[in-house]
């Protein structure tokens, strides 16, 4: 997976330049991203992590059917939601990518970040209800500081 360096304030963070994608799979539940973050020595992205990205610029982008953040590319492939009426839906309207949350062990909410045709930027929202809503995974990793990898 290709990856493009940012540099912030306290650390350097290489964030992959596609979302993720296991055997054609593309959207996963907040606990099957932290494991395939874990399998792969990478992690999902804080919200600390996302400000200093949205920092470096933030655009939706009509053409593309997504939002460009910091010269990244984030496809608004829409949301995936389980129960009766489950299934992918506001496909090319909006997108979302999961966060670990403000304080992920004792904090009962999973974190994401949404962006839709409509928004002017960015908004951080919280998710704590249907542990089988699947949204897709941008990893990071850290190059140094805190929570070094390589």
């Amino acid at each position: 997976m290709k990856q493009k360096e940012f540099k912030g304030k306290f650390r350097s963070i290489l964030w992959d330049v596609e979302n993720l994608d296991v055997d054609g799979k593309k959207y996963f539940t907040y606990k099957e991203a932290l494991e395939i973050a874990e399998k792969l020595g990478k992690r999902l992205p804080d919200m600390w992590d996302m400000e200093e990205l949205i920092e470096h610029g933030y655009e939706w982008s009509d053409k593309r059917k997504g939002a460009i953040i910091g010269g990244l590319f984030f496809p608004a492939s829409g949301f995936y939601y389980s129960g009766k009426n489950g299934g992918i839906s506001h496909m090319d309207l909006q997108g979302a990518i999961w966060l670990n949350g403000k304080e992920p062990e004792h904090y009962p909410y999973k974190t994401y970040l949404r962006f839709h045709i409509r928004g002017n930027s960015p908004t951080f929202e919280e998710h704590g209800r249907d542990e089988q809503s699947k949204l897709p995974v941008r990893l990071v990793q850290d190059r140094w500081g805190k929570n070094k990898i390589i």
